[in-house]
């Protein structure tokens, strides 16, 4: 990854936030200051553990969970946050 990339181009971010609300309205509450404010808090660590944290607890805001799985093969990296339930919905981001 070069230097001058960051890890969260904010640009795509807000791109990509409008492409989804023009197919799923959001309530009047969530902003583009929302996803800033995620983008800005997932920057503040480089630990995978706590970024993967971080990264549960913001998505809860707008994805209720109780259970979250990162599996990175190339990396050989696979972590588990929460209880599985009895039910599941698999997102591949």
């Amino acid at each position: 990854m070069s230097m001058s990339k960051s890890l969260f181009d904010i640009s795509e971010i807000l791109d990509h936030r409008h492409q989804i609300s023009q197919q799923f309205p959001l309530d009047s509450h969530e902003s583009d200051l929302d996803l800033l404010e995620m983008a800005q808090i997932l920057q503040t660590t480089l630990d995978l553990d706590h970024l993967l944290g971080l990264f549960s607890t913001e998505l809860s805001r707008y994805v209720p969970h109780q259970f979250f799985r990162y599996i990175n093969p190339d990396l050989d990296i696979e972590q588990e946050f929460g209880h599985k339930a009895r039910y599941s919905c698999t997102y591949n981001l």
